[in-house]
């Protein structure tokens, strides 16, 4: 619906403390038509929580987001827009071939987006991402759901494994044969079995009843300059 997510770089006006999140919602719903309101729940229920905070006292925000600078959620949605209203064609390529687009981010879910000056070959330290599956993976979002496991916020696919004091947030992504539906995509992407400390032969095992023949897993890398939570990038 127009007006959502906020519009404005940062500060982002969706990151709000506790128990503002709803009269934010309200005001959304005296504006907009009761399916344009669900819509927006949809989404909020996958940006952010109120069940957990930041580091600032503010919602935290989805695992799959790791804004920088003064990205906000609104700009992380406005800038691949752009580029696909201008090259539609960048949609397919998404689909038939990734052709990467310097400037580009990723939204730092494509480690394969950052370039040094080294790889670059004319000396710039440019990103360079994919913005037709950049922007297929954000429109995904309202399929998953970010919530909180005691005071630590979790997204759908993401889980929190502990190494003695220590939390480390992992995605876990199966991979499965038969074709499924949105919400039993959802639901295997949920599963208790992908969350065990160690994806053993028993937890496999549990998981090929379920169609799966492989987990792929990813964490956040943080570069030594970053200043997000760092780019996705793959463990297995």
């Amino acid at each position: 619906p127009a007006g959502f997510p906020p519009p404005g770089e940062a500060p982002d006006r969706l990151r709000l403390p506790p128990g503002k999140l709803q009269p934010l919602l309200d005001s959304f719903a005296r504006e907009t038509t009761p399916e344009e309101t669900a819509e927006i729940r949809r989404w909020l229920s996958t940006l952010l929580t109120d069940l957990a905070v930041d580091g600032k006292g503010r919602g935290a925000i989805s695992l799959f987001m790791a804004p920088s600078g003064k990205q906000t959620m609104a700009t992380m949605f406005e800038k691949p827009l752009q580029i696909i209203g201008k090259e539609p064609d960048v949609l397919r390529q998404a689909l038939c071939g990734w052709r990467r687009v310097p400037g580009v981010t990723g939204e730092y879910l494509d480690h394969r987006a950052m370039w040094d000056a080294t790889e670059d070959g004319g000396g710039n330290a440019e990103m360079r991402g994919v913005p037709g599956a950049t922007w297929l993976a954000l429109m995904s979002f309202p399929l998953w759901t970010t919530t909180s496991h005691g005071k630590h916020a979790v997204s759908s696919g993401w889980h929190l494994l502990r190494h003695g004091r220590r939390v480390m947030r992992e995605l876990r992504l199966p991979l499965w044969q038969d074709p499924l539906g949105p919400t039993a995509v959802k639901a295997l992407v949920e599963h208790p079995a992908l969350g065990c400390a160690e994806l053993d032969r028993a937890a496999m095992k549990k998981l090929r009843l379920l169609g799966v023949f492989h987990v792929c897993r990813a964490r956040r890398h943080q570069t030594p300059e970053g200043k997000s939570a760092g780019v996705l990038a793959p463990v297995s």
